[in-house]
């Protein structure tokens, strides 16, 4: 199983536990993801072209990638671009901010194409969630953990549970 697969599960397992129990997303807890993404992305910045292009997903340069424009990336225009595309669910009060900067580091162990894959099954699956809420409470406002169709949409998408369960 690939190491950036295992360290997503950890760290979305991790993020639904504590929005469940707290109610949020702490940034205690999305701070180490961030930095072990944004170094897991610029260490392997070769294999991530060729997935991106085996995977349908836009590359920008066609050589290899120098080491500066790759941390660049990294550390900020690919955090930036999901938080800024994501900026009007969390003004609307459609997502937490924590949400939003739990996408932006999950954004940075996937590829393009895997990441909005996932990022659409977690919108259509919270929306469902949030409409069975809606309905059981009787047009009562409640919040619901977005982090939990954050995990479920990205294990369902990522192939299931990234280890083997018959060595158990």
């Amino acid at each position: 199983m690939p190491d950036r697969l295992l360290i997503l599960t950890v760290l979305l397992t991790g993020a639904a536990a504590t929005d469940l129990r707290k109610g949020k997303v702490y940034d205690l807890w999305i701070l180490p993801a961030y930095l072990a993404g944004s170094l897991w992305r610029i260490q392997n910045r070769a294999l991530l072209q060729h997935l991106s292009i085996a995977s349908g997903g836009m590359v920008c340069l066609p050589g290899p990638v120098p080491l500066w424009q790759s941390a660049l990336h990294a550390f900020f225009l690919l955090p930036m671009t999901v938080i800024l595309v994501l900026l009007p669910l969390w003004r609307w009060k459609g997502l937490g901010g924590g949400d939003v900067r739990l996408l932006a580091a999950v954004s940075l162990f996937l590829t393009p194409a895997e990441f909005l894959t996932g990022l659409f099954c977690a919108l259509i699956l919270g929306a469902g969630i949030g409409i069975v809420v809606l309905l059981r409470s009787g047009g009562r406002q409640h919040r619901i953990c977005f982090a939990v169709p954050v995990f479920i949409s990205y294990l369902c998408c990522l192939g299931g549970v990234p280890w083997n369960i018959t060595a158990l």
